[in-house]
């Protein structure tokens, strides 16, 4: 049993899933569990920006843009990867 459940735990970590009991205990019951949106944290900056273009003035979005872009350079260097997903984001 103890075995079994060391195999869905490693199996959570290999599909990137998030790690906790209710997880484990879910897979190891064969309990399927409904797929999450996931979305990165550039989509959320760039849907924020789409939805503020019409209230926020150009200056404004011009430093918005700027931001974005060392956002995503911050991203690429730091993990190596251009999307991070939101819900990792540690507040």
């Amino acid at each position: 049993m103890q075995g079994k459940l060391h195999r869905h735990y490693r199996d959570l970590q290999l599909e990137d899933e998030p790690l906790t009991a209710a997880a484990v205990k879910a897979a190891f019951l064969g309990i399927e569990r409904e797929k999450t949106v996931s979305y990165s944290l550039l989509w959320l900056v760039n849907q924020h920006g789409v939805m503020m273009r019409k209230v926020l003035k150009p200056g404004t979005m011009k430093n918005y843009h700027a931001t974005e872009s060392y956002l995503r350079r911050f991203l690429v260097t730091r993990y190596k990867k251009g999307g991070y997903a939101a819900e990792r984001v540690e507040l």
